[in-house]
C-alpha cells in the first residue's frame, strides 16, 4: 500500500494516460495527479474507488499494485526449472573439463570424451538458449500461434538438433571401433569432419533452443474447464 503513488502510475502509463488527461476525470488538478504519484499525498477512499473505475480494474490493484497475468505466473516454473538445469549441466561440465582434458592428453578414456563433447556440450547450450528465451518471456509475452505449420516446424527443429547429437555420436563411436580402420579413407576423412565441426559448433545449439523457446516448445496443454453443475429444473 505504501507504492500506491507507483500503482497509479503503472495503471495510468497502461492505459497510455498523461496526467492532464487522468486528473480532468479526477476532477483534479495535474498537480495532485503528481503528488499521487510521488507519494506526496494519497487519494482519499472515493478517490482510489474512481481510480479504479478509470482504470477499468478495482481498488486492489490501486492499492496493492496490478494482478499478476496468469500467463506470467504460468511461466515462473519452467523459467526456475530451466535456469537450475542450466546450472546443472553447465557446473558438472566445467567440473569434469580438466580431467577430460588429461583423458584426452593420454589418449585414455573415450567414454568420459564422449560424453561431455557429443552430447554434454550440445545439450548444454541448447538449455541455455531456451532458458534465456524462457526469462525474456516473463516481460515480453512470447505466444506463437499453435498451428499446425508452427507444430510441424518445430517437431522439424528438435529432431534436427537431436540429429546433430547423435550424428557426431556414432561419427565418434566409429572411430574409436575397429571397424574404423576398415573404412575407406575418405569415409575416414568424412567422419573426421563430422566430428570436428561437432567441437566447434556446440554454440549452435543455443540458437536450437532459443528457436524451440519462440516456437513455443514444450507445447504447455491447455486446462480443459470442468463442467459445471446444471442446477435441476
Amino acid at each position: 500500500m505504501r507504492d500506491i503513488g507507483k500503482n497509479i502510475r503503472d495503471l495510468r502509463k497502461r492505459q497510455n494516460m498523461t496526467q492532464d488527461e487522468l486528473a480532468a476525470r479526477l476532477f483534479v488538478t495535474r498537480q495532485t495527479v503528481s503528488n499521487y504519484e510521488n507519494g506526496r499525498t494519497r487519494p482519499d477512499v472515493e478517490q482510489i474507488l474512481r481510480l479504479a473505475e478509470i482504470f477499468g480494474t478495482d481498488a486492489n490493484a490501486v492499492l496493492y499494485g496490478p494482478p499478476v497475468p496468469e500467463s506470467r505466473r504460468r511461466a515462473v516454473f519452467p523459467t526456475l526449472t530451466g535456469i537450475g538445469l542450466t546450472a546443472i549441466l553447465w557446473g558438472v561440465m566445467v567440473c569434469l573439463r580438466p580431467w577430460v582434458l588429461a583423458c584426452m592428453k593420454r589418449n585414455e578414456y573415450f567414454l568420459p570424451v564422449f560424453v561431455l563433447s557429443a552430447v554434454w556440450k550440445p545439450i548444454a547450450w541448447g538449455m541455455m538458449g531456451w532458458t534465456l528465451t524462457q526469462l525474456l518471456s516473463l516481460f515480453i509475452p512470447i505466444r506463437p500461434p499453435q498451428t499446425l505449420y508452427i507444430r510441424r516446424v518445430r517437431r522439424g527443429l528438435l529432431v534436427l538438433a537431436l540429429c546433430g547429437i547423435a550424428l557426431p555420436a556414432l561419427c565418434w563411436a566409429l572411430i574409436y571401433s575397429d571397424v574404423y580402420n576398415s573404412l575407406s579413407y575418405f569415409l575416414r576423412q568424412f567422419l573426421g569432419r563430422i566430428v570436428y565441426f561437432s567441437l566447434e559448433s556446440h554454440y549452435f545449439y543455443a540458437f536450437f533452443g532459443m528457436a524451440l523457446r519462440l516456437l513455443g516448445f514444450p507445447a504447455m496443454r491447455q486446462a480443459t474447464p470442468k463442467p459445471q453443475d446444471v442446477p435441476a429444473s
